[in-house]
């Protein structure tokens, strides 16, 4: 049986900025005494990855669901990185990791489908050989927009591209027609 790690919405910001664990309003821990949000992952990560070598074991794949940096903090992702390294030898290889963007992981503020939005996800996710799935304006040009039904009109003005998947038979026996009217596969 394969062993994946499932991780999900970490919120990380740079090891130094990462914020204290508890509650320390009685000011009974001293500051620098104080288990931040890193230091309780990273003693996580460490002992899981101990625990499998102990084992005999290593995993097999590591999937990430998203929202890795909190607010898209460029130290977050550094954070990431240096979090999979403590697994060691439990780590399974760049190929065998998965990550894929959270609301949290691109630029605010640019539109869906603007090439600039994945920049930092791009630089410290590919660039450490990870798969990623499709990013919408980095790996492909935008569909177009829809012009046959009658959700083009609200479609038009609303900034986000959506791609139909039919699960049954298609209409009229015709799936290039449904197909193209959904923007998947036609260009402008």
């Amino acid at each position: 049986m394969a062993l994946i790690l499932h991780i999900s919405d970490l919120h990380l910001v740079s090891r130094a900025a990462s914020p204290a664990l508890d509650d320390h309003k009685v000011g009974l821990v001293p500051a620098g005494s104080r288990f931040t949000h890193f230091e309780m992952l990273r003693l996580t990560l460490k002992r899981l990855g101990e625990r499998l070598i102990a084992d005999g074991k290593s995993l097999d794949a590591i999937v990430v669901t998203g929202d890795i940096a909190n607010r898209n903090d460029e130290g977050g992702y550094v954070a990431f990185l240096e979090l999979l390294d403590v697994l060691g030898l439990a780590r399974p290889g760049p190929d065998r990791i998965v990550v894929v963007p959270g609301n949290h992981d691109v630029t605010a503020g640019l539109e869906p489908g603007d090439p600039h939005r994945y920049d930092r996800f791009v630089r410290f996710i590919r660039g450490a050989g990870f798969v990623t799935p499709v990013l919408n304006g980095v790996d492909q040009e935008r569909p177009r927009p829809i012009q046959t039904s009658s959700i083009s009109r609200w479609r038009s003005d609303y900034p986000y591209q959506f791609c139909c998947l039919f699960t049954g038979m298609p209409r009229r026996g015709n799936p290039g027609r449904d197909l193209g009217q959904c923007g998947i596969g036609a260009r402008e």
